[in-house]
């Protein structure tokens, strides 16, 4: 074997004897005593639930209410659901808002129907069902309004605040239900006088959204009244980032020489949603592959879209990172107007209209260009319970349009910045913004790329860098790359990133803006270099790639919260290829609902195993996009597949051979409830990246890859398709691991073939 030639990472298919079939479940289990007091109290939780909706069902008897089912925290489990009792002849399942909340949909005929059953059946099934409930309660106006706009609702409608209200029905799982509640809707709403008010907004194809201008106190409370109103909300507005741009006095002279596009030659193109890189740009105009216009002249202010794009094209020459193989043409879409009043007239681009800007260019340019840059943020905190609506919609365009879109985590800005290790004060006030809790984007935070004046170390998550994690407890930010650092008062003092300003001048700024173009571009790179082009292993390649910058440790969960899954690896040839000391394999496949994949005897370097016991450091990265669905609230992904790899150990107490995970570590997760499991083990979370150097050494006869798949309740999916990569190495570099494990693939009846990639 040539020791200098990169070996090719490995596409492996799993054998036919692989695939099981998933036994049948457990035994039934009671949550508490059923007593004739239980069984009337939840018969007499529906009556009152039906009479608190008397006056709607008048005013509206073709519209149906929602009431909300709590479950014991033991009950939350999507196997637990109380789908017995709460049928479609009933009150049928029509969405989630936390673990704990079921939201059912109410009518008379279904509350009579529901009483019938709850007093006269005897079915053990029912009676476990009725085990599992807390209480019962109507989906009320506290539920309708965030917590945030119930006192002042009426006041942030006032016309000088230019804020909309966002109003979003409920899906009723049913076509005939929808109608009718559209329908009853629109005639509220002509009765309010406010027809030409309103407008439909396309955010999700489950999401019914609507944008009314009213700031009439007593019409607005008749429309939170109207039972098929789901939330009520404002639509944020966006605008350009304010700089924190400094003169920096850099040594750096090789402006000139910076690389321009080669007559005949082919670039990626990477689209810039920002606002605006300044036209006639001396160094940046000759990349400028198109421009789309969005924003009048007079509301224009290129610093912040100028800046992004100097970072993406000529950063790591500028500041001295890692350098890429090749360079990117960028399409130019400005979105974004000014908020700077000291550099002219300012402006704001609604949340809809933003939608609207990138589902045009999406439409126009999505074939060609597959890698985006949304360097932008608001003041809406993302939640842990619940999916923002902007994001959502994200999710929605890059499924409808097969791109992958990369979203700055955002900026806390309130002095004095946050410290590491972090202060425990912040109370979740530094949590990520919307839209970075989207699922399928890549949301990047930002750390430090050197001390100097900075409130923290080289490597350390920026002081301005916000954390996760997403909805659901999701791991947000995914990654992190070099945003700068700076002083407790946001002033980077020689310490940020330099980039160019509208005159072509170095000038020195920070903030997540400016490592997200930088992992955009890393995936761009990686994704370019795939014969293929197949995003989903692109995607996982780079997250592969990361490593922990705090340490040499794995990530804890702890740091999570702000690195995510770490540093990507800039270096296309480590990404994409192999060497003889480690090995990678990756399985792009698919798993069939109701099967488990079981890869006995999985092949694992026999040079490994030394002095009786098992050695080696393991790298995992599983990735999947699960079926999404926006009325389910906290169980918006509705698939999860997990992975384990680990060793058959003989137990002398059973007499015969168990499998023991060993990566990720097993965890006797029949002793917690589905909150901790969620919190805690990466369930429902569409990317799960595990790293472990066995220093001790473990025993086993014999190594197992195993992949099983879960979907929730009334998730009627068949199969999931995954990527998981695995990288086995030898620690001490010495040992030929990659011929060991291709011959073993081969002695073992694996079908595999090397990954292709572009010649360079």
């Amino acid at each position: 074997m040539d020791e200098r030639r990169p070996l090719p990472i490995q596409l492996v298919l799993p054998r036919e004897s692989d695939v099981r079939k998933v036994e049948g479940g457990g035994s039934k289990k009671y949550f508490c005593d059923f007593t004739p007091e239980l069984r009337q109290g939840i018969a007499d939780q529906f009556s009152q639930l039906l009479k608190h909706f008397d006056a709607n069902f008048s005013e509206y008897p073709n519209v149906p209410c929602v009431g909300k089912v709590i479950m014991k925290d033991k009950a939350i489990a999507k196997s637990h659901r109380p789908t017995r009792l709460l049928n479609s002849d009933n009150c049928p399942i029509i969405g989630m808002g936390k673990l704990n909340e079921v939201f059912i949909k109410v009518t008379p005929r279904g509350i009579n129907h529901t009483l019938q059953e709850v007093l006269n059946s005897n079915t053990q099934d029912l009676e476990i069902n009725m085990t599992k409930i807390e209480r019962i309660e109507p989906y009320s106006k506290t539920d309708v309004l965030h917590e945030s706009y119930r006192e002042n609702v009426v006041e942030n409608m006032q016309p000088k605040k230019k804020n909309a209200i966002k109003i979003k029905l409920f899906d009723f799982m049913s076509d005939k239900d929808n109608l009718n509640n559209l329908k009853a809707f629109m005639v509220l709403v002509e009765k309010l006088g406010l027809k030409e008010h309103i407008k439909e907004v396309n955010y999700s194809p489950k999401m019914r959204v609507f944008k009314l201008n009213c700031n009439d106190e007593e019409k607005l409370n008749k429309i939170i009244r109207f039972s098929g109103v789901k939330k009520i909300s404002f639509f944020p507005q966006y605008s350009s980032i304010d700089s924190n741009e400094e003169n920096v006095d850099l040594k750096f002279d090789k402006l000139g020489s910076l690389p321009l596009p080669e007559p005949d030659s082919e670039y990626p193109t990477i689209g810039v949603v920002d606002s605006g890189i300044k036209p006639g740009h001396k160094y940046l105009e000759p990349w400028i592959y198109k421009r789309e216009v969005f924003v009048p002249d007079k509301y224009q202010n290129n610093y912040h879209g100028t800046f992004v794009a100097g970072v993406l094209q000529f950063g790591h020459i500028i500041n001295g990172f890692n350098s890429r193989d090749s360079m990117f043409k960028i399409l130019d879409v400005v979105a974004l107007p000014n908020s700077d009043d000291s550099f002219g007239p300012v402006d704001g681009v609604d949340e809809d209209d933003l939608l609207e800007i990138l589902r045009d260019v999406l439409k126009r340019y999505s074939h060609e260009i597959k890698v985006w840059n949304l360097s932008l943020g608001t003041n809406c905190v993302c939640e842990e319970d619940s999916m923002s609506d902007f994001a959502i919609a994200i999710d929605t365009l890059q499924d409808e349009f097969d791109v992958q879109i990369f979203i700055a985590a955002g900026n806390y800005c309130n002095p004095p910045l946050r410290s590491w290790p972090p202060q425990s004060n912040l109370v979740g006030e530094d949590r990520i913004t919307s839209p970075a809790d989207s699922v399928r984007s890549i949301t990047v935070g930002s750390i430090a790329h050197k001390k100097g004046a900075g409130c923290v170390d080289a490597h350390n998550p920026s002081p301005f860098s916000r954390r996760g994690p997403g909805g659901n407890y999701i791991v947000k930010p995914d990654v992190v790359d070099y945003g700068g650092n700076c002083t407790s008062s946001l002033d980077p003092q020689g310490c940020g990133i330099v980039s160019f300003d509208m005159s072509g001048n170095l000038v020195e700024d920070v903030g997540t803006s400016f490592s997200t173009p930088r992992v955009a571009g890393i995936y761009g790179h990686v994704l370019n270099g795939l014969n293929a082009g197949k995003a989903d292993i692109a995607k996982a390649l780079l997250i592969h790639s990361c490593r922990n910058p705090l340490s040499s440790k794995a990530i804890s969960k702890d740091e999570a919260q702000y690195i995510g899954f770490g540093l990507p690896n800039p270096n296309l040839r480590e990404v994409l290829f192999c060497d003889k000391s480690a090995v990678t394999l990756i399985f792009d496949t698919e798993i069939q609902v109701g099967t488990y994949l079981s890869l006995d005897n999985f092949p694992y370097p026999n040079s490994l195993f030394k002095d009786g016991k098992w050695h080696g450091e393991i790298m995992m990265t599983l990735l999947y996009n699960p079926a999404l669905d926006a009325s389910f609230g906290q169980e918006y992904c509705r698939t999860n597949v997990d992975v384990s790899l680990g060793v058959y150990k003989y137990s002398a107490k059973k007499g015969e051979f168990e499998f023991k995970g060993q990566v990720p570590l097993d965890v006797k997760w029949e002793e917690k409830y589905e909150r901790e499991r969620v919190e805690n083990g990466f369930n429902w979370c569409p990317i799960k990246s595990y790293y472990r150097k066995i220093k001790q050494g473990i025993g086993g006869a014999s190594w197992r890859l195993y992949v099983d798949c879960t979907t929730r309740s009334n998730a009627f999916i068949e199969r999931q398709p995954f990527t998981l990569i695995i990288t086995i190495k030898d620690p001490s570099g010495k040992e030929d691991i990659y011929s060991e494990v291709i011959n073993q693939l081969r002695e073992r009846g694996f079908s595999f073939k090397d990954l292709q990639v572009q010649e360079r």
